[in-house]
C-alpha cells in the first residue's frame, strides 16, 4: 500500500509545481506588465518632450520667418522709395535736359540772325570805307599843302567811326 501514497505524493507535488509555474508565470507577466507601462511612460514622456522641443524649434522658426518677412518687408519699402527718388529726379534732370536743348536752338537761331546782320554791317561797313576812301582822295586833291594834317585828321576820323560802329554792335 505504500504504491498509492507514493502516487498521491506525485500528483500533489506536481500541483504544487503546476501552482508555482503559475504563480511565476504570473509574476512574470506582472513584470512584463510593469516593465512595458514603464518603458511605454518613458516612451511617452520622450514623444511628449519632443514634442514640447519641436513646438519650441516651430516657435522659433516662425519667429525667424517673421522677422525675416518683416525686414524683407522694410527692405523693399526702402527700395521702392529709391527707386520713387531715382525717377523723379530723373524726370527733373530730364526736363532740365529738354529745356537746355531748347535753349541752345534758341541760341543757334539767334546767332544764324546775328551772323546774318554782321555780314549786312560789314557790307554797309565796305560800301562807307570806300565811299570814304574816294572823299578823302577829292579832299586830297583840293587842299595839297595841308595834307598831313588833313591825313591825321581822316584817320582820327576813320578810327573814331570805326570804334563807334564796332561799339555799336558790341565788338
Amino acid at each position: 500500500m505504500t504504491n498509492p501514497t507514493i502516487e498521491v505524493g506525485i500528483a500533489e507535488i506536481l500541483k504544487d509545481i503546476q501552482a508555482k509555474q503559475d504563480r511565476m508565470y504570473i509574476d512574470i507577466q506582472s513584470r512584463q506588465d510593469k516593465i512595458s507601462v514603464d518603458m511605454q511612460s518613458r516612451q511617452d514622456k520622450i514623444l511628449e518632450e519632443m514634442h514640447s522641443k519641436f513646438e519650441v524649434m516651430q516657435s522659433r522658426q516662425d519667429k525667424i520667418l517673421e522677422e525675416m518677412h518683416s525686414k524683407f518687408e522694410v527692405i523693399q519699402s526702402r527700395q521702392d522709395k529709391i527707386l520713387e527718388e531715382m525717377h523723379s529726379k530723373f524726370e527733373v534732370m530730364q526736363s532740365r535736359q529738354d529745356k537746355i536743348l531748347e535753349e541752345v536752338k534758341e541760341i543757334k537761331v539767334g546767332q544764324a540772325k546775328l551772323e546774318g546782320r554782321i555780314d549786312t554791317l560789314e557790307e554797309k561797313l565796305s560800301g562807307e570805307i570806300k565811299t570814304l576812301d574816294t572823299k578823302v582822295e577829292q579832299i586830297d586833291k583840293r587842299v595839297g599843302n595841308q595834307e598831313f594834317t588833313n591825313r591825321s585828321v581822316l584817320v582820327g576820323l576813320i578810327v573814331a567811326l570805326l570804334v563807334g560802329v564796332f561799339k555799336m554792335f558790341g565788338y
